[in-house]
């Protein structure tokens, strides 16, 4: 019969195992944390430790357990009596009694299968009085006799465990073996409750863990960013989304913790998260590919089965390099509000690849811009030729009526006026070293300038580069200020502007919206409540 996969049961041991990877104490305040995340993910058990390492360690599981989290504790303990008795005293809901059941294990520790069985009848007589559940893990499995296994199982069974914990402790074992050896355990035990705990030395203790899930096991054990002695445990994070997209189970509480949990897990063990991890690693999400972003921006699961946003990553990002299109760089473009036509980014493309090969990686955003200027540039209506900065004077306003003129005229549906829309032209001085030109019309503030820069034309004539350009929109003005709003950021960068802020009230939801979908550079929101 198949077994129902659907209520599988994930055992955290993060803060057992993986604090076991060489070099790693978490303290106090690493546990409690990951703890509480571990909880808020939904893990069923978490191992939060080994009372026999020492009394600092046992204060600290003790103290554990008295939070009372939403999730079984255990902890792990050898085949000995006051191991044993240490677990006991803590209080915890489930002791991991871990015997060695490989020969080549029993034979580096000069035991044998005699004081294996010795070992179990005597830990069956003490008759241990407690309210925790017991559970046997038998270390190296994948390397022991299954027969042997088998018949072990079944003394352990009529010692009361409620479980037994299946471990490939070297990492020894593929999918369609593990598959095999737990069905095989699972069909010829009469023990309740079977757990894969599965290591990563040959990079398949997730694919082991699910091949197990599906076999028949009940419990499957991990740790946070796969953390652990060597190569690792199965990550606790693929397991959930491995489970969720190629067996349809969906077991976490609350996926979108997954993010900071990794980080936090890499943070206290100082182990950092590399690059092409799946799920939480900073390429997951990333894509340089034409056709893949072609796709991509028709379909967004095209290339990309996660969504980011399930685990709290950030969204999809293109990368512009060597294998860029056009369509990168249009989205790259857009994002930042400047709208250009693709017969205008093929010489960009065309050098943005020659500097990709050049360099030998994908470019900065830094880098896409200035080759986008270096281009665009030639056809700018204003050459430069010499930058100065001072404050700006009176005698600044015409050179800034012209400015304006030419940032605002930008479209044939709007007809710039001068007298209409900028009569109300003035500068308010704020300090020593800038000052702010606003225009108003029909007594509303259209547009706020901080002037801190000329610029030297070609042609000798001074005109004002705007370092911050403020617009203010009110929901209850939609003429000049909403048409403002619509053009500054298609056509700010090609005139120098290095940050647009939009200063408007909260209720403005066309202005909110507006900027929220193009993220424009820096582009800050504000409420604007007092006039300068």
């Amino acid at each position: 019969m198949k077994p129902d996969i659907s209520n599988i049961r994930i055992a955290d041991t993060t803060l057992r195992d993986g604090e076991q990877a060489p070099g790693v104490v978490f303290s106090f305040e690493d546990k409690l944390q990951i703890a509480r995340m571990l909880e808020q993910l939904g893990v069923d058990e978490v191992e939060i430790g080994t009372p026999a390492i020492g009394i600092h360690e046992r204060d600290e599981i003790t103290r554990l357990i008295a939070m009372n989290f939403n999730f079984e504790t255990s902890c792990w303990c050898r085949a000995v009596e006051p191991d044993i008795e240490e677990c006991i005293a803590t209080g915890v809901d489930i002791i991991n009694i871990s015997l060695p059941v490989s020969d080549i294990l029993l034979e580096s520790m000069n035991k044998d299968r005699r004081w294996l069985m010795s070992r179990l009848e005597r830990i069956a007589a003490a008759g241990y009085s407690t309210r925790s559940r017991i559970s046997f893990g038998l270390q190296d499995a994948s390397r022991a006799d299954m027969d042997f296994l088998i018949m072990l199982c079944g003394l352990i069974h009529e010692c009361g465990a409620f479980r037994v914990r299946f471990a490939d402790t070297v990492g020894a074992l593929n999918p369609m073996r593990t598959f095999e050896l737990l069905k095989e355990l699972r069909e010829n035990t009469a023990i309740p409750s079977i757990e894969f705990h599965g290591h990563d030395d040959l990079g398949m203790a997730l694919g082991n863990s699910i091949a197990a899930a599906q076999a028949g096991a009940d419990y499957i054990s991990a740790t946070v960013n796969g953390l652990g002695e060597r190569a690792g445990n199965c990550p606790l994070e693929e397991l959930y989304f491995a489970l969720k997209y190629s067996l349809n189970i969906d077991r976490a509480k609350d996926l979108t913790v997954i993010r900071r949990l990794c980080e936090l897990v890499a943070s206290a063990s100082g182990r950092a998260i590399p690059e092409s991890k799946a799920i939480t690693g900073s390429m997951a999400y990333k894509h340089e590919s034409g056709v893949h972003i072609n796709c991509i921006n028709r379909n967004r699961k095209s290339y990309q089965l996660v969504d980011p946003g399930e685990s709290g990553s950030d969204d999809i990002a293109f990368v512009i390099g060597k294998h860029s299109g056009v369509a990168a760089l249009r989205a790259f473009f857009y994002t930042r509000g400047i709208d250009v036509s693709d017969h205008d980014l093929e010489p960009v493309l065309a050098e943005v690849k020659e500097y990709a090969c050049r360099v030998g990686r994908g470019l900065t955003p830094e880098e896409v811009n200035d080759i986008f200027q270096k281009i665009s540039g030639k056809d700018k209506n204003i050459p430069v030729t010499d930058v100065c900065c001072r404050k700006a004077t009176e005698k600044d306003i015409p050179a800034m009526i012209e400015l304006l003129r030419q940032l605002f005229s930008i479209e044939q549906d709007f007809e710039f006026d001068h007298d209409k829309h900028l009569a109300g032209l003035k500068m308010l001085c704020t300090d020593k070293d800038s000052c702010i030109l606003v225009a108003e019309s029909a007594g509303q503030v259209i547009g706020m300038c901080t002037l801190q820069i000329l610029i030297s034309t070609a042609e000798g004539d001074k005109v004002g580069l705007i370092e911050d350009m403020v617009i203010e929109a009110e929901s209850r003005h939609k003429g000049v200020g909403t048409l403002l709003l619509e053009r500054m950021s298609t056509r700010a960068r090609k005139f120098g502007l290095k940050r647009l802020q939009l200063l408007a009230d909260l209720d403005n939801s066309a202005a909110f919206e507006f900027y929220r979908k193009r993220n424009w550079l820096e582009t800050k929101l504000l409420c604007l409540r007092k006039r300068f």
